[in-house]
């Protein structure tokens, strides 16, 4: 059963409802999966300047900073652009041989150990200056659906920083304990929107208990990746919209239900 309030937009099995949130009874909703990046953690600010310097001094990249940053962001975009068409998953190495290719790097020069090396010190960067929560609430909001009976998960695409090192970072967010498993692209091969993805999900869910794809909810802040991906599957989406907190977007929803199980 849905009703509408408010004064968001949402987007609930991939329909779009402009200025309206979609409060729904949760009736029959086990399983919550969770989009990790702009979903739940925001990039630290001071980073990337840091990580562009780092990558022209390891590699002496004769370009500017400032068009070494823009090849980061470009394929950034272009990556993710690439995974959604095809659901694949492109290797760490692969990923910065390009970088470094369009950055006129002779990348027969560059061996693999050498990318591994600088990873390494890119990673203790990256702990220096960490990605935060987008909402400092996220953890008592766990808690809450924890208490609600509801199980979580984690469902991520990576492309710069893998899954080895985000995992790191759980337990200094406070969310380590909330999460039953945590799945990301690079180490599965596959990335959202592929059916694929999803279904190893769907089947991690199956492992602990039986379920239907009608009983789990996923919630991410990307129309393709996290809405039109879970709902072709056959989840039931749920999009986070620019400025909106995560407390602010699922409280309502999930204030008056109750997991079935």
């Amino acid at each position: 059963m849905d009703c509408v309030i408010g004064l968001q937009p949402v987007i609930l099995r991939g329909i779009y409802q402009q200025r309206h949130i979609y409060i729904f009874i949760m009736e029959g909703i086990k399983h919550i999966s969770f989009d990790l990046w702009y979903t739940l953690i925001q990039s630290d600010h001071s980073y990337k300047p840091k990580r562009d310097q780092l990558f022209k001094d390891t590699f002496q990249v004769a370009r500017s900073l400032e068009e070494i940053n823009t090849q980061f962001k470009y394929f950034d975009i272009l990556i993710n652009a690439i995974n959604e068409k095809t659901g694949g998953q492109g290797t760490f190495h692969e990923i910065y041989y390009h970088l470094l290719a369009a950055l006129g790097v002779d990348i027969r020069q560059v061996h693999t150990e050498q990318l591994d090396a600088y990873y390494a010190a890119t990673e203790k960067l990256f702990f220096q200056h960490r990605p935060t929560l987008i909402d400092p609430e996220t953890p008592a909001l766990f808690q809450d659906l924890r208490d609600m009976g509801y199980t979580i998960s984690l469902l991520s695409n990576t492309a710069y920083i893998p899954g080895a090192t985000l995992r790191q970072l759980m337990p200094e967010w406070g969310i380590d304990g909330y999460f039953d498993f945590q799945l990301y692209s690079d180490e599965e091969g596959t990335s959202k929107p592929a059916a694929k993805f999803y279904q190893l999900m769907f089947d991690r869910v199956n492992k602990m208990y039986p379920v239907t794809k009608e009983q789990i909810l996923h919630v991410g802040d990307n129309p393709i990746a996290d809405v039109k991906g879970g709902s072709n599957f056959g989840v039931k989406t749920l999009l986070l919209p620019p400025d909106t907190t995560l407390s602010a977007l699922l409280r309502p929803v999930f204030r008056k239900a109750t997991a079935v199980k």
